[in-house]
């Protein structure tokens, strides 16, 4: 299974990581913040750029939970899972990650802005939306003014941003799975263990 963004992926495989495939999608092996026993897909190149863009496009996907909330705050300091990671030559444009900190279950997230965003899932529905085994259907859709993020088809966050100005080039990469190999020692930081399908972007 390959998300589907229009450019052929490579998978990268650390130490002991490996990609496990499921009905509803695949997901990786983690170990928390480590990225020296994980994997993850990854493309680099200019395509990316073509791929994603600042000022309108939609990306959308399901995520399966493998925890109950309980579960994922008592996991280690490092509980974030990140879902994919897009870096033009200095800087994330595009990502989703789960975490659970300080009590509470959010996502953080961009769609081509000059900074990242996080939505606070209300208290007592964390189960009901991201409980173990759960599904929830993510679609993220920016049009230039405002970043609109749906839940389960529901407009949970809109929010206006300040687009950034991209500068892709040779070295700009789409990470599916975990963190962008440029960022912080070599990139592959919080793979997915929660299942990942239907991964699909749109840029018109």
């Amino acid at each position: 299974m390959n998300p589907t963004v229009g450019i052929p992926l490579k998978l990268v495989v650390r130490g002991t990581g490996s990609v496990n495939f499921a009905p509803a999608g695949v997901s990786f092996t983690t170990g928390g913040q480590q990225n020296s026993n994980t994997a993850f897909y990854n493309v680099q190149g200019t395509q990316v750029g073509q791929t994603f863009g600042v000022n309108q496009g939609q990306v959308s996907f399901n995520l399966q939970s493998s925890y109950s909330f309980a579960a994922r705050l008592a996991l280690p300091e490092y509980n974030y899972r990140q879902v994919f990671d897009t870096w033009d030559n200095s800087q994330d444009l595009f990502f989703f990650q789960a975490q659970a900190v300080w009590g509470r279950l959010s996502f953080y997230y961009n769609m081509g802005g000059t900074s990242g965003l996080t939505y606070l899932v209300p208290t007592g529905t964390e189960d009901a939306l991201f409980g173990a085994g759960v599904a929830m259907n993510v679609n993220m859709v920016w049009d230039g003014t405002n970043m609109s993020l749906y839940l389960n088809g529901n407009l949970v966050n809109k929010t206006s941003y300040a687009k950034a100005t991209p500068n892709w080039t040779s070295t700009s990469s789409f990470t599916f799975g975990a963190t962008d190999p440029h960022v912080g020692w070599g990139g592959g930081f919080y793979s997915c263990d929660d299942i990942i399908g239907n991964f699909q972007v749109q840029n018109p």
